[in-house]
């Protein structure tokens, strides 16, 4: 903030991570991270606890190859998590969703084995269902939803795609970037 910066992207490259760590990360995101900047994900691959903590944040692009979902639990010799447990992730999820303007049907069926589609009515707003009701189904039933950069822009998921850090640039509204740190592969 003492630099003059004014916007803070977090470029995600995971495969997941701790359960128990997504709150934490989640509240330093909201809590630190939005109040003073504007706070952008870049995804290249989000999958499980990077992309439970990046649904905070309102504004994800992806990389024409991303891919963000695949929100499932294990413990231990690969226990899928369950009852009490899972229930516990789902009503996080759904509070986390909120933080990110996002409707929590989308993370549930990165979470658990639910079918959801969706409408966009004529305002172009989208509405989506756990069922296969909608118009464009995003996830059948039997599967685990994971979003490709394709089907996160065409349900108005993302807000676009970018390749590069000057893609990204554009698609932010920026004719003009000076980028802060140093730039390392990848």
């Amino acid at each position: 903030k003492e630099e003059g910066v004014t916007d803070v992207i977090f470029k995600i490259n995971s495969g997941g991570g701790f359960l128990l760590e997504i709150k934490r990360l989640s509240d330093v995101i909201h809590n630190e991270y939005k109040p003073e900047f504007r706070t952008v994900a870049w995804i290249e691959s989000a999958i499980s606890a990077a992309a439970m903590t990046a649904h905070c944040i309102e504004e994800i692009y992806l990389m024409p190859q991303g891919n963000y979902g695949a929100c499932t639990g294990w413990s231990g010799a690969l226990v899928a998590v369950k009852d009490r447990d899972l229930e516990e992730v789902l009503f996080l999820m759904e509070k986390i969703s909120a933080r990110g303007g996002y409707d929590p049907k989308i993370m549930r069926a990165m979470q658990i084995m639910e079918p959801l589609s969706y409408t966009v009515d004529a305002n172009g707003d989208v509405h989506y269902y756990q069922d296969l009701s909608g118009k464009h189904i995003l996830n059948p039933e039997g599967q685990i939803l994971t979003f490709n950069a394709q089907t996160a822009m065409e349900s108005k998921f993302s807000k676009g795609i970018a390749a590069t850090k000057e893609e990204l640039a554009k698609l932010m509204g920026y004719q003009e970037v000076e980028w802060v740190g140093t730039e390392k592969r990848g």
